[in-house]
């Protein structure tokens, strides 16, 4: 990519043209208004409020590039509050205020989050930036329906720096930042240009929102931030309540120590799970954690038990009033009961309701004790959602018990257009989302010290019925199950990319 954005032989000041397209950017988001939000884009995969937040990260990048900054962290999508317009107008003053400093031209960009080389010349830097925003300005004028004008003398230096930009295989490579060239069939010169760096320029809002399907646009860069971890979780026994762990290692069998543990009833040999109220709701009342090696169990009233402990499975038995084994090694074809969920909701969590049998860890290495997947995530965007239709205005993550919890600038139910995606998280994870996550009654139950809550489920019943997977029959979903591609390290803070 030596030959990126060559500027030697142009008369230009390519830091003037840079913020010319910067501030129109700022004047045609200055038009969109909260219903906007939501409006599919011309970049694939990208609301409105994605795109925004995408554009407002690359100006932070930026302008941390050009103080010689180059901490990953400073591309780290911001969360943009009540007014997503002011915050990227803010975005873009930082921006503009780090090119203009003086002798900028003359510096080195650390660009650790765009494919054009780790160390890039200045004027390479900021010609990127350049003809980047040019083309989202495009995206923004066409999400909202606007006209947007540059000046020749602007459009005719985006043209050459366009032409410029590599074409072919390169673009679909991981890291990407455009798709590659689709045809021109004439037309005004910002066309042509977004037709090089890979837009369809005739492409237009749908008249609904969400209609169109977004495999068929042509789009942005093919490894897009979705957002960053938040928290990460793990349950050592199945059903109990969880820790969270600032860093893990994740495998094929999930995070390390995750559903380490279970108890079996033993006199019908089925897993307990607190998906059957009427028998198991105790369980999420009692929290399990990793201490010296082993399992420390902790009872509602303080007292605990290590899982080595002789008299362990004796106590748990007398709490939960049924007969139980704790064991790391689950029976030959392990089987747990799911109460219907709309029925505890409709006659209470004690009475005897309709139950499913299911096998567990389908799609889990076997040894495992995984209702179904290794690894369910789940959005603060979905978290918020859930929150915003409760009665209450509050909502906790633990009632869902989520493995990794992300940060993501997009709003509602967000993890829905995920399904059948490979995710990158952090360096080396690389997962694949297999299926929405279906809820059961467990969210509604008492967990620790937080009561019963129906609205957990409720909520998810009235706002976010959605076919697990394609072609299935709808359930109240929130979160995604996902199989592990490629094993990794991850940490609170750390990039969640589409791979």
């Amino acid at each position: 990519m030596a030959a990126y954005y060559k500027l030697t032989h142009m008369n230009i000041d390519i830091v003037e043209l840079d913020a010319q397209g910067v501030r129109v950017s700022v004047e045609l988001v200055a038009h969109a208004r909260p219903a906007d939000m939501t409006r599919p884009t011309p970049c694939e995969d990208w609301t409105l409020h994605g795109l925004i937040s995408h554009m407002a990260t690359q100006h932070y990048g930026f302008a941390a590039a050009a103080a010689g900054d180059g901490d990953p962290a400073a591309w780290r999508p911001p969360r943009l509050g009540s007014d997503p317009v002011a915050d990227y107008r803010a975005s873009a003053e930082a921006v503009l205020s780090a090119f203009s400093a003086a002798g900028i031209l003359d510096r080195q960009f650390p660009l650790p989050e765009v494919s054009v080389g780790p160390i890039v010349p200045a004027g390479q830097a900021v010609s990127f930036h350049f003809v980047n925003y040019v083309v989202h300005s495009w995206d923004v004028a066409r999400t909202l329906g606007l006209d947007v004008r540059f000046t020749p003398g602007l459009l005719e230096a985006a043209l050459r720096i366009a032409e410029a930009v590599p074409d072919g295989e390169t673009r679909l490579a991981p890291g990407s930042v455009f798709a590659p060239a689709v045809p021109w069939q004439g037309g005004p010169p910002l066309d042509q240009i977004v037709a090089i760096l890979g837009r369809s320029p005739d492409w237009k809002r749908p008249e609904l929102p969400g209609l169109p399907d977004s495999r068929t646009l042509t789009g942005c860069e093919t490894r897009r931030m979705l957002g960053t971890v938040a928290r990460l979780r793990r349950y050592p026994v199945k059903s109990m309540l969880g820790e969270d762990v600032s860093h893990s290692g994740i495998d094929a069998a999930g995070l390390t120590n995750d559903r380490r543990l279970a108890l079996i009833h033993i006199g019908t040999g089925k897993v307990a799970s607190a998906k059957n109220p009427r028998t198991w709701r105790a369980l999420p009342t009692l929290s399990a954690e990793m201490h010296d090696g082993t399992v420390r169990i902790t009872f509602p009233d303080g007292t605990s038990i290590l899982a080595a402990d002789p008299g362990a499975d004796d106590a748990l038995s007398a709490f939960l009033d049924q007969p139980v084994t704790l064991t790391s090694t689950p029976p030959r074809d392990a089987t747990l009961d799911r109460a219907v969920p709309e029925e505890v909701l409709r006659a209470g969590v004690a009475a005897e309701v309709p139950v499913q049998i299911l096998s567990i860890a389908e799609i889990s290495p076997g040894g495992t004790f995984f209702d179904f997947a290794p690894l369910h995530m789940l959005t603060n965007s979905t978290l918020a959602e859930i929150a915003a239709h409760s009665p209450s205005g509050t909502v906790h993550a633990e009632r869902y018990r989520p493995n990794i919890v992300i940060d993501t600038p997009t709003p509602g139910f967000t993890e829905n257009d995920w399904l059948d995606r490979d995710l990158r998280i952090g360096a080396d994870l690389v997962i694949h989302v297999v299926v929405r996550t279906p809820r059961c009654a467990i969210p509604t139950l008492q967990h620790g010290p937080l009561p019963r809550d129906p609205w957990a489920l409720r909520v998810l019943a009235q706002h976010n019925r959605v076919p697990p997977v394609d072609d299935s029959q709808p359930e109240p979903c929130a979160g995604v199950y996902a199989t592990v591609l490629n094993p990794g390290h991850v940490g609170a803070g750390d990039p969640v990319t589409f791979a």
